[in-house]
């Protein structure tokens, strides 16, 4: 982009969320967004450019709750959530659930809730299919397709930014594809509540991916939760089961879940002692996958409470691996209250596609 074109950039910003302490700068109104796609015509070569795009100019009808009804976050309590959304110009149904579920938890605690999105269709920004409440914001940014895996990096600089800035109590990493609800980010908060102290600071509570299978047996048609970063392939799904504060938490094998929950705390400790930082290029492996959650298990173990495990399913909606052989959370579950001291292979417990064989 050359001079001329990045001024006429820079002279038509606007605030576009409903709280203006909370924004980066350069926010878009509407007519300064046709404005900038005419000048933007010919400067294609932005191909690590932030362009960011209105935030579908939220409306307020709702305001916070008179009383905290959460059970755990607290109204002076702020959650940054930052969502990538790569080549999906259809995602505004899978972002409408996520919005739903925030704007229930905003209104229920009082807790403010900030949401960046990065997309990669300048064409297509998100309009929220609800009106919002006070205290829930968001800001959309466009970034080049031309990132590729390293689209999901997008997220860590808005982090560093900040924390730095301390200005957010809990961080959360989602791909578009993650409908998260309430009762998940309750569980997660809850969960680091009990484990925060220093003997437990290697520990990172986490979410277990399911996606539905129906299974018909020719009689009648059953509906599974079926986990899809437990594998049966890859055995063991269970690395051990460990005793926490009087309590017992899953030490999956794998650690992924295509997001993260992070508090402030621990997010600035793990930021500290990984080479992982806000540069696109410090991923490694499989790129997207370390973007998104994965440099975490240099760092820390997940682990997910038995007594808790319902909450922490969360529904992975694009059923990209619904086919594969994949184990139940019902058998998952079943195959942990069974831990006798080594890891849990579930196929040699004789289970196969979700039931037993």
């Amino acid at each position: 982009m050359d001079s001329s074109n990045r001024a006429a950039y820079q002279t038509k910003m606007s605030i576009c969320t409903t709280d203006s302490s909370m924004m980066s700068p350069g926010c878009f109104s509407l007519p300064t967004i046709l404005t900038f796609i005419a000048i933007s015509v010919l400067a294609l070569d932005l191909v690590l450019f932030d362009t960011l795009l209105p935030s579908g100019q939220v409306t307020q009808k709702l305001t916070h709750a008179s009383a905290n009804s959460s059970s755990c976050f607290r109204n002076e309590d702020r959650l940054f959530v930052c969502i990538t959304s790569y080549n999906n110009p259809l995602r505004s149904g899978n972002l409408d659930l996520i919005m739903e579920s925030l704007a229930g938890l905003c209104t229920s605690s009082g807790m403010g809730i900030d949401v960046k999105l990065f997309i990669t269709e300048f064409d297509h920004p998100y309009n929220p299919g609800q009106t919002l409440p006070r205290g829930l914001t968001i800001e959309q940014k466009w970034r080049d397709k031309e990132l590729k895996h390293h689209f999901s990096g997008s997220c860590r600089p808005e982090m560093n930014f900040s924390l730095t800035r301390r200005t957010h109590t809990h961080y959360l990493y989602l791909e578009d594809d993650i409908i998260i609800t309430s009762q998940n980010l309750e569980y997660l908060c809850l969960e680091f509540k009990h484990l925060d102290t220093t003997e437990n600071s290697g520990f990172r509570p986490g979410l277990l991916r399911y996606e539905v299978k129906r299974v018909d047996s020719g009689t009648e048609v059953n509906v599974l939760k079926v986990l899809t970063d437990n594998s049966l392939c890859c055995p063991p799904q269970i690395d051990a089961v460990v005793e926490l504060e009087g309590r017992s938490y899953i030490v999956p094998r794998n650690p992924y879940e295509a997001s993260y929950f992070l508090t402030s705390k621990q997010l600035k400790m793990l930021a500290a002692e990984t080479q992982y930082t806000s540069v696109l290029t410090s991923a490694k492996g499989l790129i997207r996958e370390h973007h998104a959650g994965l440099w975490l298990s240099e760092l820390v173990t997940k682990v997910v409470p038995l007594d808790s495990f319902e909450k922490s399913l969360v529904l992975h909606i694009s059923g990209n691996y619904v086919n594969n052989s994949l184990p139940s959370a019902e058998i998952y579950l079943k195959a942990a209250t069974t831990y006798a001291g080594k890891p849990i292979a579930l196929n040699q417990l004789g289970y196969e596609d979700g039931k037993m064989v």
